[in-house]
């Protein structure tokens, strides 16, 4: 498994991963929008920064992740380039997790604590977008937690 654990600056409400390609356009729910060649996930975030975590799978999970989901659904046979990343607003990426080019199968989770979760590592990347005030509240603890995990589809 290889995966990148990031905080993106949400803004306007969204995170924006790409890129995603569906044979079929699956339908928006309100929490996932399909808007063209990726996903928009719409994030309530207080802090203005979620943890997101890209997760590639060498299968599919055989269970979901320990923990409390608020959210759960998986979208089948998609195509990805060589890398998935979530973009900041003007699409430059924030993080991004390469994967070998090919069809897959995506789980997308999401969860909102009422407590802030203190987690194992700091994040990895931290979105270029902020200016130097934006970083001195990136301190604040996450609400919001995606979790993306990605395996190959065997359609």
């Amino acid at each position: 498994m290889s995966y990148v654990d990031l905080r993106p600056s949400v803004q306007y409400g969204t995170i924006d991963v790409g890129t995603i390609v569906f044979s079929q356009r699956p339908h928006d729910d309100g929490v996932v929008v399909v808007p063209g060649a990726g996903i928009r996930l719409n994030s309530d975030d207080p802090s203005a920064c979620p943890a997101v975590r890209l997760e590639h799978l060498s299968q599919a999970p055989e269970n979901t992740p320990p923990g409390h989901w608020d959210y759960q659904r998986s979208l089948l046979g998609v195509t990805l380039g060589d890398k998935v990343s979530v973009l900041s607003l003007f699409g430059d990426p924030v993080g991004q997790l390469e994967l070998p080019n090919g069809r897959y199968d995506l789980r997308l989770l999401m969860r909102r604590d009422d407590v802030p979760v203190h987690e194992e590592d700091p994040p990895q990347f931290i979105d270029p977008t902020y200016d130097e005030d934006e970083l001195d509240d990136i301190d604040e603890e996450p609400v919001e937690h995606w979790l993306i995990q990605f395996w190959p589809s065997i359609d």
